[in-house]
């Protein structure tokens, strides 16, 4: 990979490139920014405009050269297909940026030789200007009635923003140079004087010599490694996608899954490995048997050593109504428990006294409801919506039937998570993205998705058994309180989801089938609380979409053992360690066994209460 810099400076005017932005009040339109309100040239508009100059040039020179990667030819009548040139390949320009296509070839690491991010300015402040306009009448030359527009663009005299990328090879790198050189125009407002640019290449130096042999496995022999606790943190807009996506509008999940961070990782690492395919640590931490990426929650946390786990919360936990994100969780679970051990009216009556006492905001009595967020970050994330439109390049305007509208992630957010079961002698290839850049999600090559990796200590937990020895005293102290037996107290395990549990074809539609046969024999359940969802993936590779039906995170089912939970510690710890269900390589049915949250929330609202 060759690493490069875009520089870009402004001979005269502005630049007007809009719908990245939200703009004002009482403003129609705003040029895009980042988040610290800086302007920047989005990485699809830099895209863009290097593309229509090489594909330009390349005819030009009589070279082949498909329309914007649809594989026709301008003005050809013939429908679109796959580009390919006679000998198979794609022409010079969808080389380098691209082109219609579900899946990518063996032994290739992207969709298009080019990756490049946004064009930011290094400036602290940059000072911008209102500027009104007005549709004119052609046949009164005179204003027309209700078409007073105003712009907020930027003062970009003597200013230069500047965008990193990659390319793959000196091929490509040449071809870029080319078409930085003859792009003269970006954005809207050409025949108004708007849009000058003028691009300059710059060539960076590879990586360190010493960071290549650390990422390559020449690092110094390590000591074994179960799991790494990391933190991505976004510097771009990022696109989640989700499982069910519409043509003209593409959801965006509120955290990262496992399968989509393995992929991201992978493409990082096998970008930087010289050869990936021949390297044994590196087949050895991607491989199916290989490590358990896991999903990859918001956090709000900014320390090294986070103070809880950046995971949903279980659906038993609820919110005050008035202020969720201020006032403290409730968990119901005890009281479920104590309503499910009720055999007798007056037990029944007991456990419905109590309950009602806990059915508002101990802070401030209103009512409680189902908590949303995760226990990282109280406040949901909310993607913000973007509406796009393909240009067609023989007519410079929009296309037909080609708008469509997506959620981005906003740069800033950060995510939390862990990756488990990490095979010996492979952990330093993990240790060696510290600090670097990976892209996840959708649109990497046109820089969405940028971000930043940090390793960090695993939250702090207690061991099961002390977690089990912990949730038993408490649920004893809360029947007792009700006049209900607590002789079933030792054999029951609370199971809190961390991740949607995949249902198997087996499966009683609930996941409980799935996680029966690793408790041990003769198990049963006394309570289950949980939601329902859809899960799937993408494969690059194939290009084939895998989806199926799953039990949301934060579900929580209660096993009732024939025996004391301390006679099958070692079967516990087991599933912890595991997981359950399918695909626990790609982060699902990752648990965890007596939740300590549902002692800490439910000990926190008695003190409250009292």
């Amino acid at each position: 990979m060759i690493p490069f810099e875009i520089h870009a400076t402004f001979p005269a005017g502005t630049l007007l490139v809009g719908g990245y932005s939200a703009p004002p009040e009482g403003v129609d339109s705003r040029y895009a920014c980042d988040i610290e309100g800086r302007p920047l040239i989005p990485a699809t508009a830099l895209r863009g405009a290097l593309r229509e100059s090489l594909e330009a040039l390349l005819r030009g020179a009589g070279i082949v050269a498909c329309q914007g990667g649809t594989g026709r030819s301008p003005g050809s009548p013939e429908p679109p297909t796959l580009c390919s040139l006679d000998d198979g390949s794609p022409c010079r320009a969808c080389r380098l940026f691209g082109y219609q296509r579900s899946s990518i070839e063996p032994g290739e690491r992207a969709f298009s030789s080019l990756v490049l991010g946004a064009a930011t300015v290094a400036a602290p402040r940059c000072s911008w200007s209102e500027r009104p306009g007005v549709s004119i009448s052609r046949s009164r030359r005179s204003a027309e009635e209700d078409l007073l527009f105003e712009r907020i663009v930027p003062d970009v005299q003597g200013l230069t923003l500047g965008a990193h990328g990659q390319v793959l090879d000196e091929a490509s790198f040449r071809d870029l140079c080319a078409a930085a050189r003859a792009t003269t125009h970006i954005g809207s407002g050409r025949s108004r004087g708007y849009a000058r640019v003028e691009l300059k290449v710059l060539r960076r130096e590879a990586a360190a010599p010493a960071e290549a042999r650390r990422a390559s496995g020449s690092a110094e022999p390590e000591t074994h490694l179960e799991t790494l606790w990391l933190r991505l943190e976004t510097r771009a807009p990022a696109a989640i996608g989700g499982v069910a996506q519409a043509s003209n509008h593409r959801e965006c999940r509120p955290e990262i899954p496992g399968s989509m961070l393995r992929g991201a990782i992978g493409f990082a690492l096998a970008r930087a490995l010289p050869d990936p395919d021949h390297d044994q640590a590196f087949q050895d931490l991607v491989a199916e048997a290989g490590a358990a990426f896991g999903f990859l929650y918001p956090t709000d946390q900014r320390g090294t050593q986070p103070a809880t786990l950046a995971a949903p919360w279980p659906v038993t936990a609820t919110a005050c109504k008035a202020r969720p994100s201020e006032h403290p969780v409730v968990d119901t679970l005890l009281d479920r428990i104590a309503a499910a051990l009720a055999v007798t009216p007056d037990q029944a009556r007991a456990v419905e006294r109590l309950a009602r006492k806990r059915e508002c905001c101990p802070s401030c009595s209103e009512p409680l409801r189902a908590a949303s967020g995760t226990r990282g970050s109280r406040k949901p994330v909310a993607p913000r919506l973007v509406t796009r439109v393909a240009l067609d390049r023989a007519t410079s305007s929009a296309a037909d039937e080609l708008l469509f509208s997506q959620e981005l992630i906003e740069p800033g957010t950060a995510f939390e998570g862990p990756i488990r079961r990490i095979p010996p002698g492979t952990a330093h290839l993990l240790r060696g993205l510290a600090g670097r850049t990976v892209f996840v999600g959708r649109g990497t090559s046109a820089g969405q998705g940028e971000s930043t990796v940090t390793l960090l200590a695993a939250p702090s937990m207690p061991g099961l058994v002390e977690r089990g020895r912990s949730f038993a005293e408490a649920l004893r102290t809360h029947l007792h309180g009700m006049g209900l037996p607590t002789d079933e107290v030792d054999r029951l395990v609370p199971i809190t989801l961390l991740s949607p549990l995949l249902l198997s074809k087996h499966d009683g539609a609930d996941g409980s089938e799935t996680l029966l046969p690793r408790l041990g024999q003769n198990v049963g359940w006394l309570m289950k609380a949980r939601r329902f969802g859809v899960e799937g993936t993408w494969d690059q590779r194939t290009g084939e979409l895998f989806m199926t039906q799953a039990v949301a995170a934060g579900g929580v089912f209660v096993a009732k053992l024939p025996e004391p939970w301390k006679r099958r510690i070692e079967i516990l710890g087991s599933l912890e360690a595991q997981g359950a269900g399918e695909r626990t390589h790609q982060g699902f049915g990752h648990l965890v066994c007596f939740d300590p949250f549902i002692v800490e929330r439910m000990a926190s609202c008695q003190a409250s209460t009292s």
